[in-house]
C-alpha cells in the first residue's frame, strides 16, 4: 500500500526516497504557483510549555503546495497543539526522483523548518541549567547553522568545566578575582576527571 505525502512529512528526515500517492493530480505546478492539496494530516512531536508535556502537533488536511520546478515543491502548513491551540508554522522542501506531479512519485524531504515560539520546544528540557543552550544548539543545527550550534555547545562545555572545577576545589580565579583562561581550567579538570573524550583530546 502506497504511503501518502503526509506520512513522509511526519517522519524524521532521511536521504531515502519513498513512493507516495500522487498529490498534484497529474498536473504540473509552475514555478511560484500555489495549489491547495489534500494528502492527509501532518503530525510532529514537540514539547508544549502551556501543557507541560511532549505532544503531537497536527495540521489541517488542506496543505499549501508551491511549485519550484518539475522535481521540487514547497509545502507550507500550520501545526496546532490539540490541547491548548498553540500553533507552529512549518515549511518543507520536497524533492522527487522524477516528475513530482506523477501518479506515484518517489519523494524525500530535503529540508524542514519550523517557526517555534517561546512556548514550544523541540523536546522536553532534561538537563536543568543546560536545557536552554542545548535547545538553541539543536535549533541552529536544524537550520544548518553549524557554527551557531558550536557556539552554544561551547558555552555548555564551559559551564560544566567551571562547575566541575569548583566541585573538586580547583581554583578558577586569579589573585585579581578574574576568571583564569578557560583552556587552563579545562586541562586541570580533565586531568582529574577525564571529561574530554579521547577521540577529541588525542588531536588537541
Amino acid at each position: 500500500m502506497e504511503m501518502r505525502l503526509t506520512d513522509i512529512l511526519s517522519k524524521p528526515l532521511t536521504s531515502k526516497f519513498e513512493q507516495v500517492e500522487g498529490f498534484l493530480n497529474n498536473t504540473k505546478l509552475k514555478c511560484g504557483r500555489q495549489k491547495k492539496i489534500k494528502a492527509g494530516k501532518i503530525a510532529l512531536n514537540y514539547f508544549c510549555r502551556n501543557c507541560d508535556i511532549d505532544i503531537t502537533f497536527v495540521s489541517d488536511e488542506e496543505l499549501f503546495c508551491i511549485g519550484i520546478n518539475e522535481r521540487l515543491v514547497s509545502i507550507d502548513c500550520v501545526l496546532t497543539c490539540p490541547r491548548c491551540g498553540e500553533v507552529i508554522p512549518v515549511w518543507f522542501l520536497v524533492e522527487s526522483k522524477s516528475d513530482i506531479y506523477s501518479q506515484a512519485p518517489d519523494i524525500r524531504v530535503l529540508k524542514r523548518t519550523e517557526r517555534l515560539t517561546e512556548n514550544v520546544l523541540l523536546g522536553r528540557g532534561k538537563y536543568d541549567d543546560f536545557s536552554e543552550l542545548l535547545e538553541k544548539a539543536d535549533r541552529a543545527y536544524r537550520d544548518e547553522l553549524g557554527a551557531g550550534a558550536i557556539v552554544y555547545l561551547r558555552k555548555v562545555l564551559e559551564r560544566i568545566t567551571f562547575q566541575t572545577a569548583e566541585a573538586i576545589d580547583i581554583e578558577t580565579k586569579n589573585k585579581n578575582g578574574k576568571h583564569r583562561p578557560f583552556k587552563e581550567i579545562l586541562v586541570k579538570v580533565d586531568k582529574e576527571c577525564s571529561i574530554i573524550p579521547k577521540e577529541f583530546s588525542e588531536n588537541g
